[in-house]
């Protein structure tokens, strides 16, 4: 239940934010809502009461908004945004539940505020920085062996033109203009 309350949450959030920036809400942005609030969720979907779970939703889709504009504003290569709305999320979550884990959810596990051990302060984040560095780590690695046998990137003309085209001879769209 926790895990669709925070996707709907989620979806509901990211809407808002685009209402509010750009003034369009988006069925992209609805789908990268449900998704920032169900990565958010994962880590605690039974640690948390219902009403966590909104919480938890619409913070998830507030981070992983943020951590969409950080990847425009600086120029970032994160294909379909998944850091931005994964590893983002992700972290929002485990950082939400370590102080706000509910003793009276399923799980058991009471977060800081709600009087579980204060060692939560450090153990938490170092797994967290732990994660990370196993992710980049291990997905350096494969990239810098797959890199040796085949290119990684396409060609920028193939890449304005369509990778569709370029890597499958198709195109998946049709972008001509109807005549009215």
């Amino acid at each position: 239940m926790t895990s669709v309350i925070a996707a709907s949450m989620g979806a509901f959030a990211f809407m808002v934010y685009e209402w509010i920036t750009s003034k369009k809400p988006t069925l992209l942005g609805f789908c990268t809502g449900v998704l920032g609030g169900l990565v958010a969720i994962t880590p605690s979907a039974d640690a948390v009461s219902p009403l966590g779970a909104m919480a938890m939703g619409i913070f998830g889709a507030i981070v992983a908004a943020w951590g969409i504009s950080l990847k425009r504003r600086h120029g970032l290569d994160d294909s379909l945004d998944v850091f931005a709305v994964h590893g983002m999320a992700g972290i929002a979550g485990a950082i939400y539940e370590m102080f706000l884990g509910n003793p009276a959810a399923p799980a058991g596990f009471a977060g800081v505020f709600r009087g579980g051990e204060l060692s939560l302060l450090w153990r938490e984040p170092a797994a967290i920085i732990v994660t990370l560095v196993f992710a980049f780590g291990v997905s350096w690695l494969i990239l810098e062996m797959m890199s040796q046998f085949m290119e990684l990137r396409i060609s920028d003309e193939d890449e304005v033109a369509s990778i569709d085209l370029a890597e499958h001879h198709e195109s998946a769209y049709d972008t001509r203009t109807a005549n009215a």
